[in-house]
């Protein structure tokens, strides 16, 4: 039976929506064009899709219907390893986000902005490679399940599945694996479990999750301000009778416009939108400077998805990265919590004996 490994495609649901993470405001793709050589991932992205990858590159091209050429290329174990590459397409899927990229790689059924390979079994009844304990004392809201369902029937939809009436075991089997997959992706996106088995959390994991917590605070208090402007839009509109949540409400709004008018509230709207987008920024993705060759391309990127699970660090040129960059960028992902033993940087060897293709 086939390795029991599956893709669990985050960007399905809404959970990258809900924590507010964005990245770069603004995205030059001509600067962003060319080759990248990996400096540094993490555990997730090590011990999945890229276990045992050396000499990793990303090759970017522009094509003719204006999306972006992906060739994805490593070596196996050694510099002059096996070689390895998968090829796709990056696209803008909203033109107001640039730098939202969605990635099609070929051999993967669905779009996405972060895929996370969760190898829960190598062969079936085999559990050693789930390190994750699912349970929970925490309880999911309504939406969230929803959320969680969706993931797993799109899976079910991407996977060959036994048929439970001729192997009803191996059909409980891949459900099993998918539930477990889907669930996990889950509760890393929470925050609510980690994966070093030891329950334990760093001095830095704790700032990091505290940063992260203020946070979801912050964009918590203005989607709520946002929600009872828009409310009292609707009832000035349609001049509803007030009720007594409503009056709660225009209170609250009151103290903070002054006066309440459909166009004052649209305008106080802007400005809590726009306080949004910044509290945002403090969990975008990083580029360097665009000083590189006379194109001006950019240096480096630092790329995450939603929940920053996943890390690449790229650069231009390796030797110029580790004489200029290296320990600002370090510093940079301390600072914006990636000292997790999941998403803390890990090196990717480059050296002069890589085979590039």
């Amino acid at each position: 039976m086939k390795v029991c490994a599956f893709l669990v495609i985050i960007a399905l649901v809404r959970w990258s929506d809900g924590l507010g993470i964005d990245t770069v405001p603004s995205l030059n793709v001509t600067k962003y064009l060319g080759r990248w050589y990996q400096i540094y991932a993490d555990a997730v992205v090590t011990s999945t899709f890229e276990r045992d990858a050396v000499c990793v590159t990303a090759d970017y091209t522009l094509r003719k219907d204006e999306k972006i050429g992906v060739l994805n290329s490593e070596r196996l174990k050694t510099p002059k390893g096996k070689g390895k590459n998968i090829t796709g397409y990056a696209y803008v899927p909203d033109p107001k986000y640039p730098g939202k990229l969605k990635v099609h790689l070929d051999g993967v059924p669905i779009d996405a902005q972060y895929p996370i390979l969760a190898s829960v079994a190598k062969s079936r009844g085999d559990f050693n490679g789930r390190r994750y304990d699912t349970r929970t004392k925490q309880r999911p809201t309504g939406a969230e399940i929803k959320d969680v369902n969706a993931a797993v029937s799109v899976l079910l939809k991407h996977n060959t599945i036994p048929d439970p009436a001729q192997d009803p075991f191996g059909y409980l089997w891949i459900v099993n694996c998918i539930l477990y997959s889907v669930i996990v992706a889950f509760y890393i996106s929470k925050d609510w479990k980690k994966g070093d088995g030891n329950g334990e959390r760093t001095g830095k994991a704790k700032q990091s999750s505290k940063a992260k917590e203020e946070f979801e605070a912050q964009a918590r208090e203005i989607r709520g301000k946002l929600s009872k402007a828009k409310a009292e839009i609707e009832r000035l509109k349609s001049n509803k009778k007030i009720t007594k949540k409503g009056k709660k409400n225009r209170l609250e709004l009151l103290r903070e416009c002054k006066t309440l008018s459909v166009a004052i509230l649209v305008a106080y709207m802007e400005k809590q939108k726009s306080r949004l987008r910044k509290v945002k920024r403090d969990w975008v993705v990083k580029l360097g400077p665009p000083s590189f060759s006379d194109q001006h391309l950019y240096q480096y990127s630092v790329i995450t998805d939603g929940f920053q699970v996943t890390l690449f660090v790229l650069a231009r040129d390796v030797n110029t990265f580790k004489s200029r960059y290296d320990e600002e960028v370090k510093e940079w992902l301390k600072e914006n919590g990636f000292s997790h033993v999941y998403n803390k940087p890990i090196a990717t060897l480059q050296s002069d004996e890589c085979i590039y293709s």
